[in-house]
């Protein structure tokens, strides 16, 4: 009888396992999941622009499309308090939320997850992976800075952390606000510290609840294989939902503050 309700489940690692080599080169089962999400992302892309293309009077489908991209681009002008900074951004959050809702749900389609090569699981959640979730949050702290770039110069943006000049000022001024110009260099040096942080956090939050809600079905479904798991399933899938958002919203205040106008 416990056999029936039990199957054979292996604990999800916490370091992805590599389904084959190419040279020297290993591609893990989150390469496979990052690449097979990437695919998907560019069919629903190029399928959406071609149906809204051929018709000539607005259909549902594209109020639907309008109504999401509306609702969308109003919540991340309500983060960043300046529609001239949503319009701006918004095709990269746009793009990162689309991505990281597939990415974070698209493995709960039955059967899916189960598919191995040689042995080996092919697919596995690409943001259960900290590599993956940490190169996102990096990367998109790098279109922070190079926004910032673009919107001043690339002096005022070193400025901003390294506060040499305020230095001499300051001493010019005399002793007070010349060691209050050193305190001021000092909080521009923590302030680099913080930027490192920020890619930090946010990939940890990231993988740490994608990886532990994974976890978490993996274990219930060695337990039960009928009926109990589904709950969890569906916790699992409406998890992956808010984690996108939620990344998806620190990105866009990220932004926000960055780029607001003084």
């Amino acid at each position: 009888m416990g056999s029936f309700f039990q199957y054979e489940s292996e604990l999800l690692q916490v370091q992805s396992e590599a389904v084959f080599s190419i040279g020297e080169i290993a591609v893990t089962n989150s390469m496979m999941s990052a690449l097979l999400v990437t695919f998907l992302v560019i069919l629903l892309c190029i399928w959406a622009s071609t149906s809204l293309k051929k018709a000539a009077v607005p259909g549902k489908f594209q109020l639907v499309v309008e109504t999401l991209v509306m609702t969308a681009m109003g919540f991340v002008d309500n983060i960043t308090g300046d529609s001239r900074v949503t319009r701006k951004i918004f095709p990269l959050i746009g793009g990162l939320l689309i991505y990281l809702l597939l990415a974070n749900t698209f493995l709960v389609i039955p059967g899916l997850s189960s598919l191995q090569y040689d042995g080996k699981q092919i697919f596995r959640p690409t943001t259960t992976d900290f590599n993956a979730t940490f190169g996102i949050a990096t990367a998109m702290l790098i279109f922070v800075h190079l926004f910032t770039i673009m919107e001043g110069s690339l002096l005022g943006f070193i400025g901003k952390y390294i506060r040499v000049g305020e230095v001499v000022k300051g001493f010019r001024q005399g002793i007070g606000p010349g060691i209050m110009s050193i305190i001021d260099l000092f909080i521009g040096l923590l302030d680099i510290i913080s930027e490192f942080a920020k890619s930090l956090s946010l990939s940890l939050r990231l993988f740490g609840n994608i990886f532990a809600g994974e976890l978490l079905s993996s274990v219930m479904m060695g337990i039960f294989a009928i009926f109990l798991p589904i709950p969890f399933l569906v916790l699992s899938l409406f998890s992956g939902v808010v984690q996108a958002i939620v990344f998806g919203a620190l990105t866009s205040s990220y932004f926000g503050i960055a780029l607001k106008e003084e």
